[in-house]
């Protein structure tokens, strides 16, 4: 393994190589999960965020090996919202995570579905 020189400013990762720059950008303030419950869950989960910018949001389940197993678009309003993802869209019972993204701005929220 080998370091990596990596810079953080105003909400912003760069990662730099010696070929190019990758940038992981995040400000909580445009994009934040608020709570997601019941977690874990067995019927349900919802997600209560916030959005500073209306607009269409990505919305992803993702399963501890990385693999995308739903994937969907909404448009929200800004401010408070809700998200309500049914069991149906979590193949098995386990651990995974819901990622939201809006421009730059993602999100990153560990959910445990029970049998």
């Amino acid at each position: 393994f080998s370091t990596v020189n990596a810079q953080y400013t105003d909400g912003i990762v760069v990662i730099k190589s010696q070929t190019s720059a990758t940038v992981f950008a995040s400000d909580p303030n445009k994009l934040r999960v608020n709570r997601a419950y019941p977690n874990p869950f067995n019927a349900n989960l919802t997600l209560e965020f916030t959005l500073q910018d209306a607009g269409k949001l990505d919305i992803e389940v993702v399963d501890v090996l990385g693999k995308v197993v739903h994937s969907e678009k909404r448009s929200y309003l800004a401010g408070k919202q809700e998200l309500l993802l049914p069991k149906s869209v979590f193949p098995s019972p386990g651990n995974y995570f819901v990622r939201m993204y809006q421009g730059t701005s993602f999100t990153l929220q560990p959910v445990i579905l029970l049998q």
